[in-house]
């Protein structure tokens, strides 16, 4: 008899405990059903930050500003590269020019001291 006492003793202790475990199960299930309905309002703020919509929108607005402004300085750099390579053009052009008139005036004093020595 003792045997069945304690086997029932148990019993009666075990679902003891599964009533207050299934109590606090549903406590919690309620919680959070009520956290769900009002919305959530906690959040880690070590892994999450709230920021506004407006503050959002101005940061993509700058974003996008900054790659129009990048995409001027890029044809802005191009247009000075073309202006760069017609300089150097009408630089080797000049250079050319001026070697050909040094050339041409050493050929003159040439045969004007030939004419000279004659």
């Amino acid at each position: 008899m003792q045997n069945l006492t304690d086997t029932l003793t148990t019993l009666i202790s075990e679902i003891t405990q599964m009533e207050k475990d299934n109590a606090k199960l549903n406590e919690d299930i309620r919680a959070i059903e009520k956290e769900k309905a009002e919305g959530y309002k906690k959040f880690d703020t070590d892994t999450h930050i709230l920021v506004k919509r407006k503050t959002l929108q101005d940061i993509a607005d700058t974003a996008d500003e900054v790659v129009c402004n990048a995409d001027s300085a890029r044809d802005d750099m191009e247009s000075a590269e073309s202006r760069i390579g017609d300089a150097e053009y009408s630089a080797r052009d000049a250079r050319d020019s001026a070697r050909d008139i040094y050339s041409d005036i050493g050929q003159l004093l040439k045969v004007e001291e030939k004419e000279e020595t004659e």
